[in-house]
């Protein structure tokens, strides 16, 4: 993404029908991902959990911002004001299920992902999800951009043949583009969110990175989601939502 780009107010929701799927963490992990690149970035939390509103109140991340509490109400009024302010992204974490103000950020975001485990009853939910998606296409006569992200993959295990049918069914719906990368179940998420710190900022922590294994799966992890967001760049500008490097404007 071009720095001449920047301030576009680039929406990016992550959206499940079913709770659990990986959301929070996914949507907190690119979001500071994006922000130790030096675009700023501002999260709004419409999950009545309020995890990351939790996190958003006790971090210091420089170019990241979090407004907890937004609902189908108040989404647009943030979403306008997060544009006014210059923001580069907008990640939107919504609840768990087809609610109101998920199903009004699908409709308006330049991206959704839908991260999904890899077990059977999670991809029936994100494949709904994407069935869900692509009623809101028909009702409103345009595309809406989005792809199927697997999340919680087990480090160091293969899959199984019942996970290799899953993600083979999934390849295989109609419309349903799939991120080539996934996101690796960690030990390190849990202290991430506890001092609400970023995976850079946690790999300077030496009350949590203290052994070579946390330095390790800390370090993965920095990796593993700097591929996811180098993929979502690649899906915006294969969506024409921004442009190529050296493109003319």
């Amino acid at each position: 993404m071009a720095n001449d780009q920047a301030g576009l107010g680039i929406i990016i929701t992550h959206t499940q029908n079913k709770g659990g799927a990986g959301k929070t963490i996914t949507g907190i992990c690119l979001a500071t991902e994006f922000a130790h690149r030096g675009f700023n970035v501002r999260v709004l939390d419409c999950d009545t959990n309020g995890h990351v509103g939790i996190y958003g109140e006790h971090c210091d991340i420089d170019n990241f911002s979090v407004v907890a509490g937004v609902d189908q109400e108040t989404i647009i009024d943030h979403v306008k004001e997060a544009r006014q302010e210059g923001m580069d992204f907008i990640f939107i974490d919504t609840p768990g299920g087809t609610s109101g103000v998920s199903l009004k950020a699908i409709s308006f975001s330049q991206f959704n992902i839908i991260p999904s485990p890899v077990a059977v009853f999670d991809a029936r939910d994100a494949i709904n999800t994407h069935k869900t998606i692509t009623d809101l296409e028909y009702g409103r006569g345009s595309k809406i951009p989005h792809a199927l992200l697997w999340t919680k993959v087990e480090t160091g295990k293969k899959f199984s043949k019942e996970m290799s049918a899953i993600e083979n069914d999934a390849s295989h719906i109609e419309g349903l583009d799939t991120f080539r990368a996934s996101t690796v179940l960690r030990n390190i998420f849990d202290p991430m969110m506890i001092h609400s710190q970023s995976l850079y900022q946690l790999a300077e922590n030496k009350e949590v990175a203290k052994t070579a294994d946390k330095k390790k799966q800390i370090q993965l992890a920095i990796t593993n989601f700097a591929q996811v967001a180098d993929e979502l760049l690649e899906k915006l500008t294969a969506a024409g939502v921004i442009e190529a490097e050296g493109e003319a404007a």
